[in-house]
């Protein structure tokens, strides 16, 4: 890895930030702190643990670069990491924002790979689980609202929940006054740990959200870029920017060996061109599914299903998630896109849709009429469908064929009316089916990661 001296001297890294229970300002901070170190020259990149898509936005619009998940789930198991690690190694910096909890991750057994039955206490896919793979310390991000004293046993148990995860720093946010901060410092001072800072409550440490998690960036990119620049000289007004400098620790990546012929997708086009759909109706795309359709020969095109048709020469369509249902009344005006999506369908032309894609093939989504190259209806619910997957299609797809276990993430509040059950799917406590499954389709709420869809070798 590329290191450049910090003032002090110091070598730089990587390290995870992370929290004790979610809702206390990961994202906000992560990036804040993403943003401090970009102006302080370094050449700074963001992670995100998990398979959340919009932090990993607000990542790139605080360093410019693309953020990448680190995910052993879907992402292709301990090996999936380290080869989306090693993607990283280039930066100065990397600052990794946790998912949840620090130990809070899945009992749903992987399809990639068995579980490591030493690894005592630490949950699949977890944050904890990502740092021992990654080996980087972890910094633990903590709520000090309504309690002082009381925080210090909270942060001694999760120090000691487990000896395989490193937790070297504590950030303490929300903190109400001076004689709370006093009492707070008083209180972790007895602990085997560096308090890193202690962050006041302000309301411009606070990110607007709606049914899906936080508001995407892009729908008001200004806004944003000022919050997170405000939010950048708070932190590093708090946080001795330094001192985490200093307990970070050098990326340890091995990009592994993967062989051209197994990304099934790619198979039957000899020289692919992929037309993904983007923008603020359809923003939910893994950056490094679009490193890994180029590094297997595609051609990447983008288009904003707004106001855009996609290229002709398109040999397969992507529509990604994201918000299709508040922006239906522009796309519906979009005939030329709709009609040219009915006609690539049936050419032949290979589709891969993912959840307000799927949405977006069907007849209509509120009562809106959509593509209709797929016969289900949409509409928004207040029942939430969350969590990891474990996918069987009973017919051959673009992604995959129906005899293998694939991983995915399911997250939504739409559901639809008169859809397919060419997948069947197995979660924690959850069992369901739907979606379509043909030569030239896949469409469902589904999310899948091209890394956990590719063979590894040995190394």
């Amino acid at each position: 890895m590329h290191h450049n001296a910090t003032p002090n001297g110091q070598l730089h890294g990587g390290f995870i930030i992370s929290a004790t229970t979610s809702g206390v300002g990961k994202t906000t901070i992560s990036s804040a702190l993403m943003r401090a170190f970009a102006n302080m020259g370094l050449e700074t990149q963001g992670a995100k643990v998990g398979p959340d898509y919009i932090d990993p936005q607000y990542h790139l619009l605080a360093t410019g670069k693309p953020s990448y998940n680190l995910d052993p789930f879907i992402g292709g198991g301990p090996i999936g990491v380290k080869r989306t690690l090693s993607r990283l190694a280039a930066s100065d910096v990397v600052v990794v924002e946790g998912v949840m909890g620090l130990y809070d991750g899945t009992y749903l057994t992987p399809t990639t790979g068995p579980i490591d039955h030493e690894i005592h206490k630490i949950n699949y896919a977890s944050t904890a689980h990502v740092a021992t793979i990654t080996k980087l310390p972890v910094v633990l991000l903590v709520d000090a609202t309504a309690t002082s004293m009381s925080l210090s046993a909270t942060i001694e148990g999760f120090i000691s929940h487990s000896d395989l995860v490193e937790v070297k720093g504590v950030v303490v946010n929300k903190v109400g006054s001076k004689n709370h901060s006093m009492i707070i410092e008083r209180a972790l001072s007895q602990l085997p740990i560096e308090v890193l800072g202690l962050i006041p409550r302000d309301r411009d440490l606070a990110l607007p959200s709606r049914h899906l998690g936080l508001v995407q960036p892009l729908e008001s990119e200004a806004q944003s870029n000022e919050m997170i620049e405000r939010s950048s000289e708070i932190v590093s007004k708090y946080i001795d920017i330094r001192a985490l400098l200093s307990i970070s620790r050098p990326l340890r990546s091995h990009a592994g060996k993967v062989a051209p012929s197994n990304l099934r997708l790619l198979r039957y086009a000899r020289a692919p061109l992929v037309a993904v759909a983007r923008g603020s109706a359809f923003e939910f795309t893994y950056h490094e599914n679009l490193d890994i359709l180029r590094e297997h020969g595609a051609q990447i095109r983008f288009f904003d299903p707004l106001e855009e048709e996609f290229d002709q020469a398109s040999t397969h369509l992507f529509l990604g998630g994201g918000y299709p249902e508040l922006h239906m009344s522009k796309i519906a005006k979009n005939k030329a896109l709709l009609r040219q999506i009915k006609e690539f369908a049936s050419d032949g032309g290979r589709i891969w849709a993912e959840c307000g894609g799927h949405m977006l093939l069907g007849k209509a989504i509120e009562h809106v009429d959509a593509v209709g190259v797929l016969p289900h209806t949409s509409h928004m619910s207040k029942s939430l469908h969350l969590g990891y997957r474990k996918v069987v299609a009973k017919r051959p797809n673009p992604l995959f064929d129906m005899e293998d276990i694939v991983p995915a993430h399911e997250y939504h509040y739409s559901t639809t009316i008169d859809d397919a059950s060419d997948l069947t799917f197995e979660g924690f406590n959850h069992r369901g089916s739907g979606g379509v499954s043909t030569d030239t389709i896949i469409s469902s709420y589904m999310h899948f990661h091209l890394g956990g869809l590719l063979k590894y070798e040995d190394y």
